[in-house]
């Protein structure tokens, strides 16, 4: 994949990218040439979709996008010391049924709710979409607290997030694979 984002040209060939949660962490040590290459993108038409640990390519190229549930900064859970800001990998595992705030969404789904499967722990959680944002989904779920001994309840997270900085950016908590909508 870092073969395609350090490339625009071979970016612009594609309508949209996706970035599933569990890629590497490896964009990291080309940040700024990956999230100018992604800007430039994007404000020329084209669409990113991430979801769940892959949040720290839309949170580095679009900052106003969603604010998390925790440091908006950890990005690679494997540098996370635990003595900083709580990181966003608190989320747990549950069933949510989301509302569907996003009329397109309810159109394409037939409803104005959708059953959301977290089947793995420390989910990264939006705690709100960003000034440059807007929810597609929300819900309630549930969270671990700051040393992971006690979970407690969150109500009305945005689960999806979309922002539109040229083309469009979506973000979402969940992974799609376990959705049965």
């Amino acid at each position: 994949y870092l073969e395609l984002l350090r490339d625009p040209e071979l970016m612009a060939t594609y309508d949209i990218i996706f970035f599933n949660c569990g890629m590497s962490f490896s964009w990291l040590s080309y940040q700024s040439e990956v999230v100018s290459n992604l800007q430039a993108y994007v404000s020329d038409g084209g669409s990113v979709y991430a979801s769940d640990w892959a949040f720290g390519l839309v949170e580095a190229s679009w900052p106003d996008i969603l604010d998390l549930y925790g440091s908006d900064r950890v990005w690679d859970p494997n540098t996370w010391d635990g003595s900083q800001d709580l990181a966003p990998y608190i989320g747990y595992v549950l069933d949510v049924t989301a509302d569907v705030i996003d009329s397109t969404m309810q159109s394409a789904l037939g409803s104005s709710s959708a059953a959301i499967t977290f089947d793995l722990d420390a989910w990264v959680v939006v705690e709100e979409a960003g000034s440059q944002g807007a929810p597609l989904l929300r819900g309630d779920v549930m969270v671990y607290n700051d040393d992971f001994t006690d979970v407690f309840a969150v109500p009305d997270v945005p689960l999806a997030v979309r922002g539109q900085p040229g083309g469009t950016v979506i973000y979402t908590s969940f992974h799609n694979e376990q959705q049965a909508t």
